[in-house]
């Protein structure tokens, strides 16, 4: 017996731009779909360039020495600060986030958090998703950031 799978899930960081790209209600869709009636949907998308950079933790001091950081082994609890300065119509989606009762938001995850930057011109997009997680710091025990991200993302 031969076994073909297809795996057909948007994960993340997929599922984070292409949603916001969708301007058909997601629930009209699921409902249609429940009711059998899905030929009847006419999906629409606005126009606009999204460009997901997602904030991992990187290098850092823990417990048991070095971490090499997302994704190897990665601390965790490190204090995440600046997101008070990210910019207006940037979406922030929070993956590997938890509270602790000092230190406000800590990472608890690799991938801590998708920054997502929208603009109808690609470069411009780009531009904003990276200028904002700049201003994102992941503080770790000696208070140095071990925040990491790809600086290749929607570059040829």
């Amino acid at each position: 017996m031969d076994v073909f799978e297809i795996n057909v899930r948007h994960g993340d960081p997929e599922a984070e731009v292409i949603l916001r790209k969708l301007e058909t209600s997601l629930f009209e869709i699921g409902m249609a779909t429940w009711n059998g009636r899905l030929d009847e949907i006419r999906l629409k998308w606005n126009k606009n360039y999204y460009v997901d950079v997602i904030a991992m933790v990187g290098r850092a001091r823990g417990e048991k020495g070095w971490y090499p950081g997302y994704p190897g082994r990665y601390g965790k609890g490190y204090k995440i600060r600046g997101l008070e300065d990210i910019e207006e119509g940037i979406a922030v989606f929070y993956s590997g986030v938890d509270e602790h009762p000092e230190k406000g938001l800590v990472t608890s995850g690799g991938r801590v958090l998708h920054i997502v930057a929208s603009d109808p011109n690609l470069d411009m997009a780009i531009k904003k998703a990276y200028r904002n997680i700049e201003k994102i710091e992941f503080l770790d025990s000696e208070n140095k950031n071990c925040l990491r991200y790809r600086k290749t993302i929607g570059l040829d």
